[in-house]
C-alpha cells in the first residue's frame, strides 16, 4: 500500500491522469506526492540519467542529437520544460502544456527551441541543418536554465549532497554555453559588421541592448543600434572582416578583429572619399538569454576617421 513501489513523478501521473482499462482501480491507496518530494526526486533522476560524462558529451553531439529520430529528439529537448513546470507547479504537464508554461516564462534561444520542438510532434522538423542551429543555440542553455531553476530548491530544502550535483553538473556545462556566446558575438561581426546586416539584429541583440560608444556616449535600444549600422553601412563598403582573438567566459566575450573597407558614402556630414581603411578594434560582449545585451567597443577612432578624411569630424562614431 501507499504507492511506495511507484516513483513520485509516476505516482502524481497516475493520480491525474490515468485510465483504467482493466482489473481495479489503485488510485485510492496511492499517496499524493508533495512539492518537496517531487523536486527532490526530479532532481535525482536528472543527476542520474543525464549527468554522466557521456550524456554531457551527447550535448555537443547535435547532428547525431538532430539526425537520430524525432522521438529522440523531442524527448531530449522537451525533458527539462516538462521538469520545470514539475517544480514550479507541483503538477505534471504534457509536452504541450509544459513547454507553452516555459515559453510563457523565459526568452532566449532556449524559449525558441522548445516552441519549435514541442510544433515538430505535429509538423515534420526542418532539414538537419536548420535543427542543429536551433540546438547549437539554444540546448545547453535550456539545460542551464533547468538547473538554475532546482538549485535553489534543493537548497532550501536542504539538500546539499544532491545541490552540490547539480552544482557540478552546471559548471561541466559552463563551458558549452559560453561557446554559445561566443558564436553569437561571431556572427555580429560578421553579419551586423561584416555585411552591414541589420536585421540581424532582431536575432542577435536584446531590445534593450546599452552599446558603449569609443568617446565616451552611450546609446540605449536596439533601435538605436540599429541607425548606427544602417548609417555606418551607407558610408563603407567593407571587405572583411578578421577576427583574430577571441575569449569566452560565461557571459562575456571579448573579440579582437580587423575591419577592412572602402569609404563610399557620406558619414557624419563628410562626403565619400573613397578611401581604403584597415582598422583594429576590440569589442566586449555581454551576452544573456542568447542575444547581446551589452556591448563595449574599444579602438581608435581618429586613426579610423583620418584613413576616411583628411579633416576626420569629432562627432564621428563607429558602431562597434
Amino acid at each position: 500500500g501507499g504507492g511506495g513501489r511507484f516513483p513520485p513523478f509516476d505516482r502524481l501521473d497516475l493520480l491525474e491522469s490515468a485510465l483504467l482499462l482493466h482489473g481495479r482501480d489503485l488510485r485510492e491507496e496511492l499517496v499524493r506526492p508533495q512539492q518537496r518530494e517531487l523536486v527532490v526526486s526530479s532532481a535525482l533522476f536528472a543527476l542520474q540519467r543525464l549527468c554522466s560524462e557521456a550524456s554531457i558529451e551527447n550535448l555537443g553531439q547535435l547532428e547525431r542529437i538532430a539526425s537520430g529520430g524525432l522521438v529522440s529528439l523531442t524527448k531530449t529537448v522537451l525533458f527539462a520544460p516538462r521538469f520545470v513546470y514539475l517544480a514550479q507547479t507541483g503538477k505534471v504537464a504534457a509536452n504541450d502544456a509544459a513547454a507553452a508554461h516555459y515559453c510563457a516564462q523565459f526568452s532566449g534561444p532556449d524559449a525558441e527551441l522548445v516552441g519549435c520542438a514541442v510544433g515538430w510532434r505535429s509538423t515534420p522538423p526542418p532539414p538537419t541543418p536548420a535543427v542543429v542551429h536551433l540546438l547549437r543555440l539554444g540546448l545547453v542553455p535550456l539545460y542551464v536554465r533547468f538547473l538554475d531553476v532546482y538549485l535553489p530548491r534543493l537548497e532550501a530544502y536542504d539538500e546539499s549532497e544532491l545541490a552540490a550535483g547539480l552544482r557540478r553538473w552546471r559548471a561541466q556545462l559552463l563551458p558549452r554555453l559560453a561557446e554559445g556566446n561566443r558564436n553569437v558575438a561571431r556572427r555580429y561581426l560578421e553579419r551586423v559588421l561584416g555585411e552591414g546586416d541589420a536585421t540581424a539584429l532582431d536575432e542577435l541583440v536584446a531590445e534593450d541592448v546599452v552599446l558603449h560608444g569609443v568617446s565616451g556616449t552611450t546609446w540605449r535600444g536596439r533601435d538605436a543600434l540599429r541607425g548606427l549600422i544602417t548609417t555606418f553601412a551607407g558610408a563603407v563598403e567593407q571587405t572583411g572582416i578578421e577576427i583574430e582573438c577571441e575569449i569566452a567566459e560565461g557571459e562575456t566575450v571579448v573579440s579582437v578583429y580587423t575591419a577592412h573597407g572602402r569609404h563610399v558614402g557620406a558619414y557624419y556630414g563628410v562626403a565619400a572619399s573613397g578611401n581604403e581603411f584597415s582598422t583594429t578594434a576590440v569589442n566586449v560582449f555581454r551576452i544573456e538569454d542568447g542575444r547581446i545585451r551589452e556591448l563595449r567597443v574599444v579602438m581608435d577612432a581618429a586613426e579610423l576617421v583620418q584613413q576616411l578624411t583628411a579633416e576626420p569630424p569629432e562627432s564621428a562614431q563607429h558602431p562597434g
